[in-house]
């Protein structure tokens, strides 16, 4: 068997294709790549991972988009900062910014990713990057197409020097 492998805080391991692994990331889960009977770890899911990759995949439908909703910008510009360093934007704004970026449909995306940054809550993290998943998919108008190409961004970040192991 070959492929990956997800294991939940709690000892459940799912089995995943590369087009599967942006809609079964979990908090605080481990990635690993399965060759035959032998698994790699990749790396952890922390919550400043799932971040990364919520605001990663908001810019891409955000720079898809036909218009660039200020709302949806300064969202992603806070996520970004947090991103930097956490302390240098509060939960409050990062909340106040995912309320006024998703009051605009096109605008939806980008507050995803300032409530995974927001809260740290498992559930509210896995739901927002699903949402950061599915909005990119729709945007891209190839769902498979882009669930790859976001298979290979985890993938490479993950296994790059600047693993997120310690994220």
């Amino acid at each position: 068997m070959s492929g990956f492998l997800i294991e939940s805080p709690d000892g459940k391991r799912k089995s995943l294709t590369l087009e599967e692994l942006s809609r079964n990331l979990c908090l605080n889960g481990i990635l690993y790549e399965v060759s035959g009977d032998s698994e790699k770890g990749i790396g952890f899911i922390s919550h400043k991972t799932l971040v990364f990759f919520a605001y990663t995949w908001e810019a891409w439908v955000l720079e898809a988009s036909k218009t660039k909703p200020p709302k949806a910008q300064e969202a992603l510009r806070l996520v970004g900062l947090w991103l930097e360093d956490s302390e240098s934007v509060s939960n409050e704004e990062l909340q106040a910014a995912a309320w006024a970026a998703e009051s605009a449909w096109a605008a939806k995306a980008a507050g995803d990713a300032a409530w995974v940054a927001a809260r740290a809550a498992r559930a509210v993290a896995r739901a927002a990057t699903r949402a950061a998943t599915r909005a990119a998919a729709r945007a891209a108008g190839d769902a498979a197409e882009t669930y790859q190409k976001q298979g290979e961004f985890i993938l490479a970040h993950l296994k790059s020097n600047r693993s997120l192991w310690d994220l």
